[in-house]
């Protein structure tokens, strides 16, 4: 989807810190000669999956975020988007 939107842009998986997942990964791709974060994601913690009411046994969370407004802004050159 990246690919799609931006071209064909070089990209790279890091590792990240997000309050409710562990493992947490963001992907950056480098676009107008700078490293931009286009999605963090990672495995959501077992308390955060039984405060859910979800079964850990049997069911692993996966979490994501696109920030599309940061998409937007780099894409359109907007500089405040509120």
């Amino acid at each position: 989807m990246a690919r799609e939107i931006f071209g064909d842009v070089e990209m790279k998986w890091s590792k990240d810190h997000f309050p409710f997942t562990d493992p947490s990964f963001e992907l950056e791709i480098f676009y107008n000669n700078e490293w931009l974060e286009i999605l963090g994601s990672g495995v959501i913690h077992d308390e955060v999956m039984t405060s859910g009411s979800r079964n850990i046994d049997q069911e692993v969370g996966w979490a994501f975020g696109l920030g599309l407004e940061r998409w937007a802004m780099k894409l359109y050159d907007i500089d405040d988007i509120r």
